[in-house]
């Protein structure tokens, strides 16, 4: 285990310090974090002058119980001395090192960059960082005794801000889900205590429905994300409340994640014949969803089903989600219309065939099909033939497709109210 911690060129005073019940008497907080956690080696921070003044002495009275390592760094009065700290901070510690951070008496930015620091070290060299003290000697008391303030709880707000955003913008609940159920009271303790198991259930409902409408998003599942994002809606307005004593940062980042999946909720039932117009309104939003994130695959997958479901509903033929009776059929209807916009004769004959060439968008509708169909096989085939499509090429074709769709759904919905 390391200790890193830091030395100024302040007139330390002397005074009992205390942490955990424990306590040692010093003008070095330091000294008594070493005292308590009898770290295997003490990294101390220091500017020449400081350790001029300070480091020997704070390496005599710790020498017996751990290493003192001084760790020299410029004043920080420039750019370039802030990164070369920055630099000394992360230089010293061992790859996969337990670490324990002591900020007391950094000075000027040096508490702010040990932050950064640590947060560079946990996933760079996968430091485990055991604590971040914080020796207030400000706080003392009429006795002289000065409390130490336990901050780790603060370096989490960093993992839970990347987890929502990694939710919110990339659709992973993995980190989110694991963080709230890390806040969930050991079994024993839910058994006997009624509001430890309140709690517990609504950490574990939420990270559930999380879990449920990030999987159903990654498998482009959208009937089911309509289903499970009406859930996740729900489950968080319900168990905010308690959220808050046993996860207070996330407590704070709920209502960014319920605004971020509320466009895409749908009853219970997003097949209702009364919501198919909301219905597609949610799946087309998941398609550039899906393109605003890269998941160029998924975004394709669902944008070739999307104008098939457009049709089912504009004819209003039958359920949504009948394959053999009206999927298929407008499928091949629509792979006839794009082999005649190439001069070819039609597989199949269909009862849609008709229905789709009395639309003032057939010809367009049979080339985007013919496109997302290419592009679709495309993807499938992994690259695996002798004129594939470059990769930023098929994202490009994929963007070209949604505004394209856009217009021909429009002008369906024009001619269905006049």
């Amino acid at each position: 285990m390391t200790l890193l911690t830091f030395l100024g060129t302040a007139d330390y005073k002397q005074t009992t310090y205390i942490l955990d019940g424990q306590r040692h008497t010093s003008k070095y907080c330091p000294a008594a974090v070493a005292h308590f956690h009898r770290p295997d080696t003490t990294l101390v921070v220091v500017t020449q002058k400081a350790k001029e003044m300070h480091f020997e002495a704070l390496a005599d009275e710790i020498a017996n119980i751990t290493r003192p390592i001084p760790v020299p760094i410029p004043n920080g009065k420039s750019e370039d001395e802030l990164w070369q700290i920055f630099n000394a901070l992360t230089k010293y510690v061992s790859e996969g090192d337990d670490l324990i951070v002591d900020i007391t008496n950094g000075f000027r930015s040096l508490p702010f960059l040990s932050f950064l620091a640590i947060a560079f070290l946990r996933l760079a060299r996968r430091v485990r960082v055991q604590r971040i003290l914080y020796g207030a000697w400000e706080a003392r008391n009429d006795s002289n005794e000065s409390p130490i303030f336990d901050l780790t709880p603060f370096l989490t707000l960093l993992d839970w801000t990347i987890a929502a955003d990694r939710f919110t913008r990339f659709s992973d609940a993995s980190d989110l889900a694991s963080l709230l159920r890390e806040g969930v009271p050991p079994g024993p303790v839910m058994g006997k205590d009624l509001q430890a198991r309140e709690v517990g259930n609504a950490l574990k409902a939420a990270a559930g429905a999380m879990e449920t409408v990030s999987l159903a998003m990654r498998l482009t599942r959208p009937l089911e994300v309509m289903t499970a994002a009406a859930k996740l809606t729900r489950t968080l307005e319900q168990v905010n409340p308690l959220v808050k004593r046993s996860a207070p940062p996330f407590a704070a980042l709920a209502e960014q994640v319920r605004q971020a999946y509320a466009p895409l909720a749908l009853s219970d039932k997003p097949l209702n014949e009364t919501n198919l117009e909301d219905n597609l309104r949610i799946q087309f939003d998941l398609i550039g969803r899906y393109l605003e994130q890269g998941q160029i695959v998924q975004a394709m997958t669902l944008a070739r089903e999307w104008l098939v479901s457009l049709l089912v509903v504009h004819f209003n033929v039958g359920p949504l989600t009948d394959h053999k009776a009206t999927r298929e059929p407008i499928e091949f209807a629509l792979s006839n219309m794009a082999a005649k916009s190439k001069g070819k004769v039609p597989r199949h004959t269909t009862p849609f065939d008709t229905l789709l060439q009395q639309l003032s968008v057939s010809k367009e509708l049979g080339k985007l099909w013919d496109e997302m169909t290419q592009i679709r096989n495309d993807i499938a085939h992994v690259g695996m033939n002798l004129t594939p499509c470059p990769a930023h090429r098929l994202r490009q074709r994929a963007e070209d497709i949604l505004p394209r769709l856009q217009t021909a759904w429009a002008t369906l919905q024009s001619t269905t109210s006049s």
